[in-house]
């Protein structure tokens, strides 16, 4: 049998070129960026405790984004400033003492992440029944030096019409700015000083503050039609935030363990934790609750991918009841 060669077809050379360089490009790993990696650098963490109200402040600041930067104000509550506070490695640790239980230690550890800062509140005491005293933390996450998320500069923009139209939650709706849902008025009592504007600004018909109850808990005033200060829309995750001006970033605050989430006057917004939900370790004495500041790219998929992540049983504590009563 006659043995027939293969026919040599000659090939163009920018052609094998071409084919050289798609060769080569197969065999190296191609990186692409994972959505939520794209901020650059994980953020840097500081203390300051000029603050005048008494309060102390964790700064997180962007490396390669220094319009995304944000405060997180510990706490706006009876704890006051920390008694001491460290930095181990790049984490940043406040240790608090309760005004109604000295015996009791909470210890709040920051650690920064590629997508945002994780927080980790610890109460420490000798029993679960001295624990219990306190029952929950008021962290505020202050997005006003932000030029990306805060109010513009100025005031050159209504409040209204300008942060709290950016600020969302998550509703049976899906992603729900606040501007969409209906928001009722505070009864909030005026101040005896002169030119007071936070009682008027609480009352009126486009009140400047409001919170959100959880869809899974008791809503407060049960029954009525209208609670003062309480939007009627219910949160489906525990998720409040805020998209930044030019609509290519969002700043959200999840928290498991909250019995409400409210946005203030100050563009801010609070989570909440209800500390009540979490479980006494006799071992180790302590009772733990976790929470999260995500800065991400506006998607909220990709948002509520991270958090699933984060906390994959966040249903089972946020669901429990609250016993914030």
């Amino acid at each position: 049998m006659k043995r027939v060669l293969p026919k040599f077809v000659p090939i163009p050379a920018a052609a094998l070129i071409l084919l050289l360089v798609s060769a080569s490009c197969a065999q190296q790993e191609v990186k692409v960026p994972t959505p939520g990696e794209v901020i650059g650098r994980p953020p840097q963490l500081d203390y300051d405790d000029t603050s005048a109200k008494g309060q102390s402040t964790v700064t997180v600041a962007f490396p390669d984004h220094p319009e995304l930067n944000c405060r997180i104000w510990c706490y706006e509550d009876k704890l006051g400033q920390p008694t001491s506070w460290k930095k181990d490695g790049e984490e940043l640790i406040l240790q608090h003492r309760s005004e109604q239980s000295a015996n009791v230690n909470v210890i709040t550890t920051f650690t920064p992440c590629p997508d945002g800062v994780s927080q980790v509140v610890v109460l420490e005491g000798d029993s679960e029944q001295a624990t219990r005293v306190i029952n929950q933390v008021n962290p505020c996450f202050q997005f006003r030096e932000s030029a990306a998320f805060g109010e513009a500069p100025n005031g050159k923009l209504d409040y209204v019409d300008d942060f709290v139209a950016r600020c969302f939650v998550f509703t049976d709706k899906g992603l729900t700015l606040l501007k969409d849902t209906q928001r009722v008025p505070c009864d909030m009592k005026p101040s005896k000083e002169a030119g007071d504007r936070f009682s008027k600004r609480a009352n009126s018909d486009r009140p400047w503050i409001q919170s959100y109850s959880p869809a899974w808990d008791r809503f407060p005033g049960e029954g009525k039609e209208h609670v003062p200060g309480w939007s009627s829309a219910r949160i489906t995750y525990p998720i409040m935030g805020v998209i930044s001006h030019d609509g290519k970033y969002l700043a959200a605050v999840a928290w498991p363990e909250t019995w409400r989430m409210n946005q203030l006057w100050l563009c801010c917004v609070h989570p909440w934790p209800c500390l009540l939900t979490a479980d006494y370790d006799p071992s180790t004495r302590k009772r733990v609750s976790r929470g999260k500041l995500y800065i991400l790219p506006n998607d909220a998929g990709i948002l509520l991918e991270r958090f699933e992540k984060d906390f994959p049983n966040w249903r089972g504590l946020a669901e429990r009841p609250t016993q914030w009563q």
